[in-house]
């Protein structure tokens, strides 16, 4: 759902990895796209972009769609590859076996390695993840339809618990009814010579 709404504002994240993914709640049963913020402050602050984002590579090389390996730019549907490599690999998909960073880039690109989604994995996610992780960026779907098979639509999630109305007593009255007192009377200035 995070990367729906990015996208929709033509924004793209490009630097996901599995350090990019926050799992709360007793059963991990919520996911965050926590770092989604970090990304565009350090965008906007850092004039060393591509510099910071050769720093990055050694976490997200693993989840690079095969056109970022090749050196296209970040876009909607690579970062839709990466969110299905991460699944895929949490999941139980095996991570690439080479020794460098540069190796395994290379193996991306040239497509000698790719994620595998398992086969444990039920449908209708099997089939979700398959697409997600095309070679070919024009085969992924978009996030919002990856949310659509996903996620309930937003009316039906409750946000509170349903509670019963609770009457609460009148208040009793703390004070007799008040008093109107007058304002005094103004008086005569003051002698001067005092």
């Amino acid at each position: 759902d995070a990367l729906a709404t990015i996208h929709s504002q033509h924004v793209f994240h490009g630097e996901i990895s599995s350090d990019s993914v926050l799992l709360v709640g007793d059963n991990d049963e919520k996911a965050y796209l926590w770092d989604m913020p970090l990304v565009i402050a350090n965008r906007l602050t850092d004039r060393r972009g591509e510099e910071r984002q050769m720093q990055q590579l050694v976490k997200t090389a693993s989840y690079l769609a095969p056109e970022r390996a090749r050196g296209a730019r970040a876009s909607a549907a690579s970062d839709v590859y990466a969110l299905g490599a991460i699944v895929c690999v949490a999941g139980g998909a095996s991570l690439p076996a080479t020794d460098t960073t540069l190796g395994l880039i290379h193996s991306v690109a040239s497509g000698t390695w790719f994620p595998k989604v398992p086969r444990s994995m039920p449908e209708p996610l099997r089939s979700m993840l398959e697409r997600m992780v095309a070679r070919d960026a024009s085969l992924r779907p978009t996030a919002r339809e990856v949310v659509e098979l996903f996620m309930p639509p937003v009316a039906s999630r409750p946000t509170l618990r349903e509670m019963p109305a609770v009457m609460l007593p009148l208040p009793t009255p703390v004070f007799a009814a008040a008093e109107v007192v007058p304002a005094p009377a103004p008086t005569a200035p003051m002698d001067a010579r005092l």
